[in-house]
């Protein structure tokens, strides 16, 4: 459980580790898992004990699990040590699929919006024949498909499914992977980007949050040696920044600069690696001088060169680039970083950036990865928004809750434009209560599923997510409704089931079907042969990205131990038991100078305001985080769900998006101007 202190330390990063090493986590063994004060969660009977092997496809990080079950229901999570995604260790978040099957905010059979904004339960026949009926009407390009899951192959049928109807808007929620993916494709790479932070000496992690949140973040953790140091960069404090060996506090959004101030000193020794565009790439770098650098960043020219010279002269000098809120953005930001680790010779070697093989798609209707990551969704949101004509007719989201996660006017306005806007989710989420028609989804311990394209993972993978119990209510697959709706219409798919699409999915990556189905996870060490070339262009695009220097910034951040916008914050693992949160408070972090200079300390009541939006916070005190700034972590406000999800504190992303301006991007990490105005 955590108090008021320590939930405050950590939301600043002092309690670093709890991911890998979960000792919060830790003691939830059967009696503590079954005596928490969560009413809705029935006691286990004794009965015949069975283990499942799966991975999660609740948490990001997509943990390796193993689930043990009593007469076929689920009652414990432990890690699996035979699983390369996490190695024995489980996320906060993972930790806690037993109980999120019991949820009060499940969604337990189909639902009908009524006139007055009630839902009432209808039958699936009932369901299925709405949605068949709307394809049968619908023209080219009248249905949107947004996807909540970033790693896994089904996407492939529900873009592929959307394609039977005459569409092609399928779109993935926004993430890091987008931004990576976009900006190694302009470089002219192939594949997809991952870190062998594994054998890396010097792991420069760029905002990523490499130990806690970020990409396969148990992983890292579990293969870090001792011998690795680990530099941090950015302006929010995460749980990476909180333990690693160099602490690079910077002002916000000049992540960029930094880059080019090492590239230029790589090419001022003429240790830049050739690939084409190189010597355009040294005359971009060749403004970023170490005085330049210092008076962007706000480092001190000691700092800067004491750290630059440790890491580039490392071994196996690594750069991992990520955003604190992991909803992409910032794509010049991974363009540079991208182009660091080829100057540095780094590009398919062991412990550097490596090219992993992507396969063609299982469905032939299907964008490939490359291209669905290329996509945008919320330029497609503001383009439906400036014309009525491009709204879709039918809207479709599957484990996604963008009025939560993206809460844009235009995404509203999309949904209440839709002749149809239908939410799969196990959850009566923030979408799912404006939609029209909800559909019950299974749990990721009720379905069929996998893990192929975890975020930074330097291999190719292939790992089964297996049902470890039947659906505890009238919950399906997406995957399996759609193919029956597409068969409903005469255009069904080459495979009669999921398990069959899974299984090609398997082989077209060389694994064994039968091995991956038995729970043992698929790895190879293959790369792309590639040729890319330093895309200067894109990474000169925003060498300093803020906006308006000077004053009080705010940045957001995510951890894993706080749910996703789909899950909701999970329950009994963060406990939120402090007032401030029970009084709609969020919880805002800033070094003690900064709280000094506004009239601020620890526990400070306070009222945040951005672009004529207001939360109320408290002050939490941490020295992880850049002068001048302030970070909220995301996870709270729900409005959705229920129970514990509900009232407690603020969605700080609402203050994101009122300062959001034209940019296809939802992205604070330049920070947003904020007045801060205490209520002590």
């Amino acid at each position: 459980m955590l108090d008021r202190r320590g939930f405050l330390k950590f939301i600043g990063g002092a309690a670093a580790g709890t991911l890998a090493t979960p000792v919060i986590w830790r003691g939830l063994d059967d009696i503590s898992i079954w005596s928490q004060n969560w009413s809705w969660i029935p006691s286990p009977a004794k009965g015949r004990e069975t283990w499942t092997k799966t991975v999660s496809k609740t948490c990001p990080t997509a943990c390796g699990m193993r689930i043990r079950s009593i007469n076929g229901q689920p009652v414990h999570v432990s890690g699996d040590k035979d699983s390369p995604l996490s190695f024995g260790a489980v996320s906060a978040l993972a930790s806690a699929e037993v109980r999120l099957l019991h949820s009060p905010a499940r969604v337990r059979t189909p639902l009908l919006k009524n006139g007055d904004g009630s839902f009432s339960p209808i039958s699936w026949e009932k369901a299925l024949k709405m949605l068949t009926g709307i394809c049968k009407q619908l023209q080219k390009n009248e249905a949107c498909f947004i996807s909540g899951d970033t790693n896994g192959l089904l996407n492939e049928i529900y873009a592929g499914f959307l394609c039977k109807i005459g569409s092609d808007r399928f779109y993935v929620m926004p993430d890091d992977a987008h931004s990576l993916t976009q900006a190694w494709k302009s470089a002219g790479g192939n594949g997809r980007l991952g870190f062998d932070m594994a054998e890396s000496d010097f792991i420069l992690a760029l905002n990523a949050d490499i130990l806690d949140s970020w990409g396969t973040a148990p992983a890292t953790a579990r293969q870090k040696k001792d011998s690795t140091r680990i530099a941090w960069a950015g302006s929010a404090g995460t749980g990476t920044a909180a333990v690693a060996d160099v602490k690079l506090f910077i002002n916000p959004g000049t992540e960029t600069a930094l880059l080019m101030g090492l590239i230029h000193m790589l090419a001022a020794e003429d240790h830049l690696c050739s690939f084409k565009n190189v010597r355009r790439l040294s005359e971009a770098a060749s403004q970023w001088t170490t005085a330049k650098v210092c008076e962007a960043t706000g480092l001190s020219q000691d700092i800067f060169l004491s750290f630059a010279k440790a890491f580039l002269s490392a071994k196996s000098p690594l750069v991992v680039a990520g955003t604190s809120l992991q909803q992409g953005g910032r794509t010049p930001m991974f363009a540079a970083a991208i182009a660091l680790n080829m100057a540095l010779g780094q590009l398919n070697k062991k412990g550097g950036m490596r090219a992993v093989p992507v396969p063609d798609p299982i469905v032939s209707e299907s964008p490939a990865y490359t291209e669905i990551f290329s996509r945008n969704l919320i330029d497609d949101l503001r383009k439906s928004a400036a014309s009525p004509k491009e709204s879709p007719r039918l809207l479709i989201f599957y484990a996604a809750n963008p009025i939560y996660a993206l809460p844009l006017p235009e995404t509203s306005a999309a949904i209440q434009r839709a002749d149809l806007s239908v939410a799969f989710s196990p959850f009566l989420d923030e979408t799912a209560q404006e939609c029209k028609l909800v559909l019950p989804l299974a749990e990721g311990l009720e379905r069929e599923d996998c893990v192929a394209f975890p975020l930074g993972y330097p291999f190719s993978l292939f790992s089964i997510a297996q049902p470890a119990s039947d659906p505890l209510f009238e919950s399906r697959s997406a995957a399996d409704v759609l193919m029956d709706i597409a068969k409903r219409l005469g255009s069904p798919f080459s495979f009669a089931s999921v398990r069959e699409f899974l299984a090609a999915g398997a082989a077209a990556v060389g694994a064994s079907p039968d091995q991956v189905f038995a729970g043992k996870a698929f790895v190879s060490q293959a790369v792309v042969n590639v040729y890319p070339f330093y895309d200067v262009p894109l990474i000169s695009r925003d060498p300093v990205f803020n906006r308006n220097p000077g004053g009080l910034k705010l940045i957001p951040i995510w951890k894993n131990a706080f749910g996703t916008p789909s899950s909701g914050l999970p329950p009994s693992n963060t406990v939120l038991t402090g007032e401030f949160l029970k009084e709609g408070l969020s919880v805002v972090s800033m070094n003690r100078a900064s709280a000094v200079s506004l009239g601020l300390h620890e526990g400070s009541h306070v009222t945040i305001a951005a672009g004529g939006k207001t939360v109320r916070a408290v002050v939490s005190l941490s020295e992880n985080i850049a002068s001048n700034t302030a970070v909220a972590a995301s996870g709270f406000g729900h409005e959705g769900f229920a129970g514990y999800n509900r009232g407690k504190g603020n969605n700080i992303l609402t203050l994101i998006a009122a300062c959001a301006d034209s940019s296809p991007e939802f992205s604070a990490d330049g920070g947003i101007d904020i007045q801060i105005r205490s209520k002590d």
